[in-house]
């Protein structure tokens, strides 16, 4: 049977202009065509542009997609392209965790931490924005905690076709793809004996995995998350006194971030100036009577954060990731250094992803409006029924898609919707999962 000129052209055509792997799926609902017709003429471009040497460019094969890439000998073109003035240099750090990933892939956050000795989640984050690093899954461990490796994009701007490609060399720390290349070519070069394998390294990775697992469950931690007003608070604070352990509220930190920023007349919509002054309205958390208090400047503001406005505050700042990451790193301190009970929107994915206990609340939004507004109406806060549903509809928006640590139920963790529960219906119905899992309550 005669090639299909037209679709030849059309297939290359649709892949050049993706800039990204099409799926056959995805070219055959565009071209209206037989899916079989697309996989045929996908996989033999595939072969006949692998091996034209007249070609700069050939189609390849990626898991059930198709996308052009560029041949791994025009490294010295794609150096030039990088250097471009418009590209953005990576930083020492950066690159230090994507040779972490790149060698040792799949890996989870604490396994890049161990190798590097610091916290990385920032720069992990900024790896995932520039598309050069991905989640691929969990780790079938306590907390599921994700799995990360390296992109495409990370092999198509590093010249290398596969990262089983890569040679054993000791740990890369190079800054630029020159400095790559020439660590590639020391390493292929060498014969040194001590150098690690992949394979060992990655057993040395899991051996590091099974101690944090282990050393995350000598402690209890419960991890609640759920929207506004399902319950979280107040679940939360019972079980801690039934179990007797600290209740660590990361909500109000967040409350407490929003109210400071505005104390200091910061924009809670303008990122770049809370980033910038991230250190300057950060609280201070202590503990009188086994009660949480929140301090800005000697002064305690645990009643001035329950405000709405500032709990329109909160879901807008606790977006960003610079403020995540101050506030994290102070939670899972706490959580490391005494049992207790967390409530939130991310702490079973993304504050404790290896505690061993999870719980998801939900209700329904008109109920939770309802819970809300006799709330403020108690506290002799004027308010309207319709304004809280808004607003409750408008955070659960704005905390299920943002792109950092969004609001979502963990496959691990218990979910409870609390619609027609009572508070102590909550509780007995936790207290029984969790005996069901072991615990002694």
């Amino acid at each position: 049977m005669e090639p299909d000129t037209y679709l030849n052209q059309a297939c290359e055509a649709l892949l050049f202009l993706a800039a990204a792997p099409l799926t056959v799926a995805e070219i055959a609902e565009i071209l209206s065509r037989d899916p079989e017709d697309i996989e045929e003429t996908l996989s033999r471009l595939a072969a006949e542009t692998s091996i034209d040497e007249s070609r700069g460019t050939y189609i390849r094969p990626i898991e059930n997609a198709y996308c052009i890439v560029t041949k791994p000998g025009l490294i010295e073109v794609l150096e030039k392209f990088f250097a471009l003035p418009r590209r953005t240099n990576l930083s020492q750090a950066s690159y230090e965790v994507l040779a972490a990933v790149a060698y040792n892939q799949p890996v989870t956050r604490a396994q890049i931490e161990k190798v590097r000795g610091v916290n990385s989640d920032s720069i992990i984050v900024r790896l995932m924005d520039r598309g050069l690093i991905e989640t691929c899954g969990t780790l079938d461990a306590p907390g599921r905690p994700d799995l990360f490796r390296v992109t495409d994009k990370f092999l198509l701007e590093t010249g290398i076709r596969d990262v089983s490609d890569l040679p054993v060399i000791d740990l890369m720390h190079y800054g630029t793809i020159e400095d790559m290349q020439s660590s590639l070519q020391r390493a292929e070069e060498s014969q040194h004996t001590e150098q690690i394998s992949i394979e060992q390294w990655m057993s040395h990775m899991h051996e590091m995995n099974e101690q944090l697992v282990s050393s995350a469950e000598k402690k209890i931690q419960i991890a609640i998350d759920g929207p506004s007003a399902a319950g979280k608070s107040t679940l939360a604070k019972t079980l801690a006194k039934k179990l007797d352990i600290l209740y660590l509220d990361t909500g109000a930190m967040y409350r407490a971030v929003a109210f400071i920023a505005r104390e200091r007349g910061l924009d809670w919509e303008n990122q770049a100036e809370i980033a910038a002054n991230i250190d300057t309205i950060l609280p201070t958390i202590r503990y009188e009577d086994g009660r949480q208090v929140t301090m800005f400047e000697e002064r305690d503001i645990s009643a001035d954060i329950r405000d709405e406005v500032i709990s329109q505050g909160a879901s807008i700042v606790s977006s960003y990731p610079e403020v995540r990451l101050s506030l994290v790193s102070l939670q899972r301190e706490i959580a490391e250094s005494v049992s207790c009970v967390l409530d939130g929107r991310d702490i079973g994915s993304y504050v404790l992803p290896n505690a061993p206990y999870k719980i998801f609340l939900s209700a329904s939004v008109e109920e939770r409006a309802r819970r809300r507004y006799l709330e403020l109406i108690e506290r002799g806060i004027d308010t309207d029924y319709r304004e809280v549903l808004i607003g409750l509809q408008e955070r659960d928006e704005r905390d299920s898609t943002r792109a950092f640590a969004p609001l979502e139920k963990q496959e691990d963790a218990l979910g409870l919707d609390t619609t027609k529960l009572s508070a102590d219906e909550a509780l007995a119905t936790v207290i029984s999962w969790l005996r069901e899992k072991g615990m002694k309550v």
